[in-house]
Order: structure tokens, then sequence, then C-alpha cells
């Protein structure tokens, strides 16, 4: 394990190759597929890009990714899954 410094990053590649491996690691362990996790990494680096900012500390861009994570594979298992459902209909007893 490594120390994780308060300072921010430089570049968005430094963001990029600090938690690429980190981000797919926890989705693979969600997902269970190579090609899925790959995509929902992409995904997760894409929807953080316009909102993270290089100025704040490494350990709050991790907790934002993180986070974006968290709400990309949220979408991911809806799609997945399909429609909640909302009624249960009983079969009348004969």
């Amino acid at each position: 394990m490594r120390l994780v410094s308060g300072e921010g990053y430089a570049d968005w590649d430094e963001v990029y190759n600090d938690n690429v491996v980190r981000l797919y690691r926890l989705l693979y362990s969600k997902v269970g597929n190579r090609q899925d996790a790959e995509n929902l990494t992409a995904e997760v680096f894409l929807a953080a890009l316009r909102p993270l900012r290089l100025h704040v500390s490494r350990p709050e861009v991790r907790g934002y990714l993180a986070a974006t994570a968290r709400t990309v594979l949220a979408g991911y298992w809806r799609r997945r899954l399909g429609n909640e459902v909302t009624v249960i209909e009983v079969a009348a007893a004969a």
C-alpha cells in the first residue's frame, strides 16, 4: 500500500494513471467480466472529467472517483436487470 499525498495532480494523465487500475479492479470485482469492467472504468472517467478539479487533494479525487464509480455501477445494474417490479400479482387460491 502506498501513501497518498495531500497534493493535487499535475494533469489529467496523472489522474488517470494513478487511479485506473484501482477503479478497474473494483468494477471487475462487481461485474465479473473484463469487457464490462473496462467499459465501466472508461465511463467513470468520462463522467468525472468535467466536474473534477485538479487543484483538490489526491484523496478528494479518489473519493470523487469512487463515488462516481458507484453511480456508474448502479446505472449498469439498472440497465442489466431491467425495470423495477412495482406490482406483484398473487395467484388466487383454488
